[in-house]
C-alpha cells in the first residue's frame, strides 16, 4: 500500500454503522460496516431498533410508540468496526489524520457526569465498551431515534 494521509468516514444510521477510509485524492482505500441486527444481535434489535409501547416490556413489535436504540450499541459497533478495519488496513490506520462522522436522523444520547469524565481518561488499548460501559456513561441505556412518538401528546399541548 502506498504511503500518505488518510481520512476516515464514519456514518451512523438506523441499521448499521459504515466507516470509510479515503486518500488525499478522496480513493476510496478501504471500507467496511456493522449491521447492529446481525453483527450484534445480543442487543434485541430489529431493523436496529427496540420498539416498545408505554409501560410494556422491550419488543422488535412496530405498534410500540416508543422506538429507541441501546446507547452501548452503538459504542459496541464503533469498536468493531474500528476491529474490522486494523485486520483490513494494517497499519495503515496509523496514516489517519482526520475522522468526519455523521449521525442523519438519529437520536439523543444523554451522557452522565461519569461518563463525561470518562472521555477524558480513555486508554488506547482497551475498547470503548468496557471504559464507557462499565463507567455507567451514560443517563439513560437507550436512546430515543427519530422514530420514536412517545412524546407526541406532550408536543401537542405545547402548540
Amino acid at each position: 500500500m502506498a504511503s500518505g494521509d488518510l481520512y476516515l468516514g464514519l456514518d451512523l444510521s438506523t441499521q448499521q454503522l459504515k466507516g470509510t477510509v479515503v486518500d488525499a485524492a478522496l480513493a476510496v482505500v478501504h471500507e467496511c460496516a456493522v449491521h447492529f441486527d446481525e453483527d450484534l444481535p445480543q442487543y434485541g434489535t430489529s431493523g436496529g431498533v427496540v420498539h416498545r409501547r408505554h409501560g410494556a416490556e422491550r419488543s422488535t413489535d412496530a405498534a410500540g410508540d416508543e422506538v429507541t436504540a441501546p446507547t452501548l450499541m452503538w459504542v459496541a459497533a464503533l469498536d468493531l468496526l474500528l476491529q474490522r478495519l486494523r485486520e483490513r488496513c494494517g497499519g495503515s490506520l496509523a496514516r489517519i489524520r482526520g475522522v468526519s462522522g455523521a449521525g442523519q436522523q438519529h437520536g439523543s444520547v444523554y451522557w452522565s457526569e461519569t461518563g463525561v469524565r470518562a472521555l477524558g481518561a480513555l486508554d488506547a488499548d482497551r475498547t470503548l465498551g468496557a471504559q464507557l460501559g462499565a463507567a455507567v456513561a451514560f443517563a439513560l441505556p437507550d436512546s430515543p431515534v427519530w422514530m420514536d412518538s412517545s412524546t407526541t401528546a406532550q408536543c401537542r399541548a405545547i402548540e
